[in-house]
Formats: C-alpha cells, sequence, structure tokens
C-alpha cells in the first residue's frame, strides 16, 4: 500500500516532538495514524490521523507535531490505514524530553541492539544494575564502552533479545533489547 522511506521523531525545544515521514509510492492509502505511548510495547494512543494520497507514484512528505509530549522517553509509531480499513504498523521511534528540567535516568535508544546509553544523576558503573528476568544482576556480561558526565554506554550486543531491567539506586526502568 505504501513505500515507506522514513519516519523520524524529533524533540523540538524540549516541548514538543516533530514526527516526519516521507512515501515514495501510496496505493488505496486512506490515512495515517501517529501513536504515542510510555512503555513502547503497549499503552498506544493516538495523537493524529493525517489523510494519506490515495494513489501517488511520486514521493510525499508529512509532518505532524505533538505539542502535548510525555516527560521523558516517549515511543511513537506509524500506522498505515488502506480504504478497506486494513491497517499496517511501521517502524516505532523514541525520543526524550525533559520537560521539567530534571532529569532522572534516561535510557536511550529503547528498544536498542548493540549499544545503549544510561543518562542520568549518578550513573555509574557502581550504581546502577541490569537485571534479567529472574531478578539477577547480569551488569557483568555487558562492557562499558564509554562512562563520563552522568553518562554510561553499554554494548548489549551479546545479550539475547527480550525485557531487562535497569536499576539505578530505588527505581527500576525496562531495557528492551531487540
Amino acid at each position: 500500500p505504501i513505500g515507506l522511506v522514513s519516519f523520524e521523531a524529533t524533540a523540538v525545544n524540549n516541548n514538543s516532538v516533530r514526527l516526519n515521514w516521507e512515501t515514495s509510492s501510496e496505493q488505496n492509502n486512506d490515512y495515517f495514524v501517529v501513536e504515542r505511548s510510555l512503555s513502547g510495547a503497549d499503552g498506544w494512543v493516538e495523537i493524529a490521523q493525517v489523510s494519506g494520497a490515495g494513489n501517488s507514484q511520486t514521493p510525499l512528505y508529512y509532518t505532524v507535531l505533538d505539542n502535548m509530549p510525555l516527560n521523558g522517553v516517549s515511543y511513537y509509531r506509524l500506522k498505515q490505514v488502506d480504504y478497506n480499513a486494513q491497517e499496517r504498523i511501521h517502524d516505532m521511534e523514541s525520543v526524550y524530553i525533559d520537560i521539567a528540567g530534571v532529569s532522572d535516568l534516561v535510557i536511550f535508544p529503547n528498544p536498542a541492539t548493540d549499544l545503549v546509553t544510561l543518562k542520568g544523576d549518578l550513573v555509574s558503573l557502581s550504581t546502577f544494575k541490569l537485571l534479567n528476568a529472574m531478578g539477577q544482576d547480569i551488569r557483568l556480561n555487558v562492557s562499558s564502552y564509554k562512562q563520563g558526565d552522568g553518562t554510561l554506554v553499554l554494548d548489549i550486543s551479546s545479550l539475547t533479545s527480550g525485557v531487562y531491567m535497569v536499576k539505578n539506586g530505588t527505581k527500576v526502568y525496562s531495557l528492551i533489547k531487540q
């Protein structure tokens, strides 16, 4: 139905998110739905609906602005709906917004495949734990790539796909390994 070239989510001035996408072609494309989630796994909420071109063989560009973004990391995805109501969900993008100006712990990109960055106050190898589904600390299974200024980059390529927990002090955050 569509040839999706790109889908991008970008923070704008720490108070909104710009979502851009490009199609190379469209066939029977009724409309697009942009959805947002706090977890990236469930709880998807429609934030915008944009009419499609129907049928087109030329590149088309679309933009939506989320003026009410969530604080912290949010996930956005693009859903395309045909005239016959058949839906297709396309790529997911994550973006970080610090509305309050006070950062906690940010994990990005999330989901991740190889490298993941932990950013926030008091982030160091001595204060965080990486837990598997059984609650075991497996941080020795990953190597630290770079550390400094409240930022820690981890190589998680050796981990199997799944959901992991990052514990920083008393707070726990999800990390999804693709």
